[in-house]
């Protein structure tokens, strides 16, 4: 990024919203670069194995290690709160989300919490 003068690369910041703030903190807690200094999750999938069925086998198989477990704990924010410490992290999420439940984030937020991660939060 830093080819490209209009960008910032002190302050760069990378948000998303359902899929995309699962990919916000995926990238967050795997940017050993620091290319973002700030992630905003906004009702973001943190543990696929705790997601709609339907949809996450789908692309995922099933969570069993004859399967795919391997790939559900890979994907697993929650395991990578760690990985945070450092960064201003932003979570959001509505309590009547029918989509991605509530419950996403709290395990996300219990994780940080665990990990003595510092963190906002919007409910």
């Amino acid at each position: 990024m830093t080819s490209f003068p209009a960008i910032d690369d002190k302050r760069t910041a990378i948000w998303g919203w359902s899929y995309g703030g699962y990919v916000t903190a995926a990238a967050l807690a795997r940017d050993t670069k620091n290319v973002f200094q700030c992630g905003i999750s906004v009702a973001p999938v943190t543990s696929w194995i705790y997601y709609d069925t339907v949809y996450t086998e789908r692309y995922m198989g099933l969570p069993t290690p004859e399967d795919n477990l391997k790939a559900y704990e890979a994907s697993d924010v929650t395991r990578l709160a760690d990985n945070f410490k450092g960064k201003d992290f932003l979570l959001i999420h509505g309590t009547a989300d029918d989509n991605v439940h509530y419950q996403q984030s709290m395990m996300l937020a219990r994780a940080l919490e665990k990990a003595d991660v510092l963190f906002s939060s919007q409910v």
